[in-house]
């Protein structure tokens, strides 16, 4: 674990969390991560830890690995542990480029304090007109830079997505295991909820009790939270209806407090649930702040082989080492990190491998069909209570935190953004969603709210200081207004041909297709008649006024206001899939149904190459989609086990 943050930089409030979470957490054995293999004692007597040893194109003293995987998100960690477990007189060696997770990590109400930090990439969209515009570097597109990856600093939302969204996959890559019937045991495996209502009521045939995953439902959010009796009533009132669990559907559609990746009141990353239990089993090996850059390929007999996989690393004394697999090489680094790896190798279209002078071992669309859940944020002002002053800010939250070090319980166990209305912005009577509409309260006087909203949402300052003066007087609602099934597609590319580390370019793409346009522009007219229904009204909630000067000169939410706003106050959910998809051909898509990248020879001597992550989501999923990944690792670790290459 991070355990030195930079204190100066930190408010009052920051710094005693910390303090206290360090006192607490420093040897607690949930968080004693995977020791690093090249700090090990077996690696340096292999490579004598001399400065040339991982010099030559090939270490013969490095071991061969049976397995290697690179990325240890939920996919990569699933991969690991299942591997582990079942191939107890196999090696396999996990590969993370980061290290470990911060200590803020831990604490599920901190989760904001992750972002643009040392433990995430922070990657941006190229800057467009249409969208972002109120974000100082436009569209954030940051994921997780540590040990489990992205489970680290996301929102710990837990969205399984629809029946429909699995069997979309099946029918597109032609293969029926890819199915709901078949994916549903695949994430009960995964899972342990620990919700009793849930995995003993009619919801039971949807859940797992006996996972690594613990996967838990707030009490606070429901008991405790303001907002959420009055959502409740708006819902109502509206004929809408409510959920008791988004993941046991038909029906999809309904305002529900969706469950969460938390555990004891902290934070259930992947390497939380899946990497301390293996630690110290003697068949894994894990290498920390090690990155891979390519896949080295040879041809022989006009077969694609996989040769070895090059890693750089920060240890002083090795730079560049080359391992090889016996068997397999899976690619797990994200939708992201995945296609890039892949084209710095020479799989990819020849156009984007040519700029870089990159030989072109098979033409595939990597980095194509990029795919991710763009979003419209709104802001409604709510009278304050507990926190209406800076004194009673300061006790609340420091007693808060005290609650959650001592009994995990309160405040600090919950990200805020439990509370979700998924809607069919076409028939209300749908069953299935297009839009996910997340509802989050930022309590009145909130410290540190100068720095969720200027460094790590990285508003403009203009747009910043407005929100922040309306936090001083109103708890704030933030609203994220979620497009669930986007048509329109972006592309992931090298920017740096000598620059492994080099950001990638991400052409999102956002709205290029007209239906995705329509559908948040009717959503918002959605959202703006709810918030004006009789009980939300009657709670003295209403709509910020922000200053935007090029829409002001419209009508506030009329059509062209409503067009304007999406301009400024527009990003994604950072879910981004499709850039190595699955599919039944090579011709538009990069691995097959059983993850294998098309066109690399599995032999006696040389490893089978797969991706397995969210980047082969043929669609994305209707939800957030750490739990779609978490299955995808389960589908991967089973059918690699099957295989037995």
């Amino acid at each position: 674990m991070n355990f030195l943050p930079d204190l100066t930089t930190l408010s009052p409030l920051h710094v005693f969390l910390l303090t206290v979470l360090l006192t607490n957490y420093v040897e607690h054995p949930s968080y004693q991560w995977p020791l690093d293999y090249l700090t090990s004692e077996s690696y340096c007597k292999s490579s004598n830890c001399e400065p040339n040893a991982c010099s030559a194109t090939v270490s013969d003293t490095l071991p061969k690995f049976d397995y290697i995987i690179v990325g240890s998100g939920p996919a990569g960690s699933t991969i690991a542990y299942r591997l582990t477990k079942h191939f107890p007189d196999r090696n396999v060696l996990l590969i993370e480029a980061g290290a470990e997770p911060s200590v803020e990590s831990i604490a599920p109400k901190m989760w904001a304090f992750n972002l643009n930090t040392s433990v995430t990439h922070n990657y941006f969209a190229e800057i467009s007109t249409d969208y972002g515009n109120a974000f100082r570097n436009g569209t954030d597109c940051m994921c997780g830079n540590q040990i489990g990856g992205s489970t680290g600093v996301n929102a710990m939302m837990y969205v399984c997505g629809t029946d429909k969204n699995y069997n979309n996959w099946a029918a597109l890559t032609y293969d029926r295991s890819w199915s709901y019937e078949n994916i549903l045991p695949l994430i009960k495996k995964n899972q342990n909820n620990q919700d009793p209502k849930l995995t003993s009521g009619q919801c039971a045939d949807y859940h797992g009790t006996d996972g690594p995953l613990v996967v838990t439902s707030s009490d606070f959010d429901v008991n405790e939270d303001s907002l959420w009796p009055i959502l409740k009533a708006a819902v109502e009132e509206k004929g809408s209806r409510q959920l008791d669990d988004i993941n046991c559907g038909p029906p999809y559609t309904g305002l529900v407090n969706v469950q969460s990746t938390v555990n004891a009141g902290e934070r259930e990353s992947a390497a939380r649930a899946f990497l301390v239990p293996i630690r110290n089993n003697s068949n894994f090996y894990f290498m920390k702040e090690s990155f891979v850059n390519k896949v080295y390929f040879k041809k022989e007999n006009r077969n694609l082989l996989v040769k070895g996989v090059s890693v750089l690393t920060k240890q002083p004394s090795c730079k560049k080492i080359i391992l090889q697999a016996k068997r397999e090489v899976i690619l797990s680094a994200g939708a992201y990190g995945s296609p890039q790896i892949l084209l710095r190798s020479g799989i990819g279209r020849e156009r984007d491998l040519r700029t870089c002078n990159i030989y072109q071992y098979k033409d595939l669309p990597v980095g194509r069909y990029l795919s991710d859940h763009f979003l419209s944020v709104h802001y409604y002002l709510m009278p304050g209570n507990l926190t209406s002053t800076i004194q009673g800010a300061q006790a609340y939250f420091g007693n808060e935190g005290g609650a959650f070090i001592f009994n995990h319980t309160g405040y600090f166990t919950t990200a805020g953004f439990n509370h979700n209305w998924f809607i069919n912005t076409k028939d209300r009577n749908s069953d299935y969603p297009d839009m996910q509409i997340v509802f989050g309260v930022l309590d009145q006087n909130l410290l540190d709210i100068d720095v969720f909203f200027k460094e790590k949402l990285g508003f403009k300052d203009e747009f910043a200081d407005q929100l922040i003066a309306a936090n001083l007087n109103y708890s704030l609602i933030q609203i994220a207004n979620v497009l669930l099934q986007p048509k329109s597609r972006g592309n992931v590319k090298l920017r740096d041909c000598n620059n492994p580390f080099a950001p990638p370019i991400i052409n999102a793409n956002y709205l290029d297709d007209k239906r995705d346009y329509d559908t948040v522009l009717r959503s918002i007219n959605i959202i703006n008649d709810f918030m004006n229904s009789n009980a939300v009204k009657s709670a003295g909630i209403r709509q910020v006024d922000l200053k935007i000067p090029e829409c002001d000169i419209y009508k506030r939410n009329s059509e062209n206001y409503n067009r304007c706003y999406i301009k400024y106050f527009s990003q994604n959910l950072w879910h981004p899939t499709g850039t190595c998809r699955m599919g039944y051909s090579s011709d538009e898509n990069v691995v097959d149904s059983k993850l294998r990248v098309f066109g690399v020879r599995k032999t006696s001597r040389t490893p089978m190459l797969r991706v397995a992550d969210a980047s082969v989501m043929p669609l994305i999923t209707s939800g957030n989609t750490q739990c779609p990944v978490y299955a995808i690792g389960e589908k991967a670790a089973a059918t690699i086990i099957d295989d037995n290459y």
